[in-house]
């Protein structure tokens, strides 16, 4: 007996993400090799690149494919996006040759709404460019975007300037900061930091109990501004300064 493990709107909202010819460009590179029957699909490589998946599917068929070698080695063309995804897009254009796949039926409940191009909320009076993007109204988060930030900076000239700057969660930024992702940051060094340093870990008012091991710790997080430094203090003493994301373990000492 088939059992729904999500809804009627959430599971149109994953195949339209999934699906797509610009998605299909994305991965090839180039729009004449992306012409496809309409379908949703997903790729996996697992650790080592032993194996790779792909796995599409419409209204009427579900498709895998995976690709490796029998023994299991490993091999560095064994990526889903380069060695999966091809076969499967063969098979569903041997399948629709007249590109005439069907698709699901938008249920009722899923609408449009304009967001943020660059955080994906509804825009605030500070956003720029905006795209369209499917809610299902009493469900899909409202919040207004808080990542564009008017602020207001001096610059060498001494004049005042108004800009908007991008301010994201820390934990997004230093993210993003890995991926070599620059966001639009306020040219002058005194425009002041739009985010409160944040304790994230431990939580407020946690009580912890000592089970008697050499190497008890406590984990020290906190969320802040990309670029600060943060400083510990345990009872008004120095423990260690940090970057924002950079983990800190603080060892448990006894009590006096």
């Amino acid at each position: 007996m088939p059992r729904r493990v999500m809804s009627a709107e959430a599971a149109w909202i994953v195949a339209d993400m999934l699906g797509g010819e610009e998605r299909s460009v994305d991965t090839v590179r180039h729009t004449a090799d992306a012409r496809l029957p309409r379908m949703a699909w997903k790729t996996g490589t697992s650790s080592g690149f032993r194996d790779a998946w792909a796995v599409a599917f419409n209204p009427e068929v579900a498709i895998g494919v995976w690709c490796g070698r029998p023994d299991g080695r490993g091999a560095p063309q064994l990526v889903g996006a380069k060695s999966a995804v091809p076969v499967v897009w063969e098979i569903f254009r041997g399948l629709y040759p007249a590109n005439d796949s069907p698709w699901f039926a938008r249920p009722a409940g899923v609408t449009q709404r304009r967001v943020c191009a660059v955080s994906g909320m509804p825009p605030g009076t500070s956003c720029g460019a905006t795209v369209a993007d499917w809610t299902v109204p009493g469900v899909t988060r409202h919040e207004v975007c808080g990542v564009h930030r008017r602020t207001v900076v001096t610059g060498p000239d001494g004049a005042i300037h108004s800009r908007v700057r991008e301010v994201w969660p820390s934990e997004v930024q230093a993210f993003l900061d890995r991926s070599r992702v620059v966001a639009a940051r306020a040219a002058h060094a005194g425009a002041a930091p739009c985010n409160p340093v944040r304790i994230v870990s431990p939580v407020a008012g946690s009580v912890y109990r000592r089970l008697g091991g050499p190497s008890e710790r406590i984990p020290l997080a906190a969320a802040a501004e990309s670029g600060e430094r943060l400083w510990w203090f345990v009872d008004d003493r120095p423990l260690a300064s940090v970057a924002p994301g950079e983990p800190l373990l603080w060892p448990l000492s006894p009590a006096r």
